[in-house]
């Protein structure tokens, strides 16, 4: 039971940080960084998404974090791990 808490606590607490503008935390998760290729310029998810470095927001892990909030078709926010630039 206590398990189960804990859990619950972590996946809650790692969905708060989300800012309302982005999703309120139902569009935006972390993406596995094999979906991130890092350019020149910028970084290219699912090869398809391009966001400049100076339009990436800093992530508070170490994790890659995007909001989808048209199931793929268009990407909302988009968060980094510090030195990924």
């Amino acid at each position: 039971m206590v398990l189960v808490l804990v859990c619950i606590a972590t996946w809650a607490w790692a969905h708060d940080w989300y800012p309302s503008d982005c999703c309120s935390g139902r569009d935006c998760s972390p993406i596995d960084s094999i979906r991130v290729r890092v350019t020149a310029g910028g970084y290219v998810v699912d090869e398809q998404f391009y966001v400049e470095f100076k339009k990436a927001l800093v992530s508070p892990d170490i994790q890659y974090h995007a909001c989808f909030p048209s199931r793929g078709k268009q990407m909302g926010c988009f968060w980094a791990p510090r030195g990924t630039t």
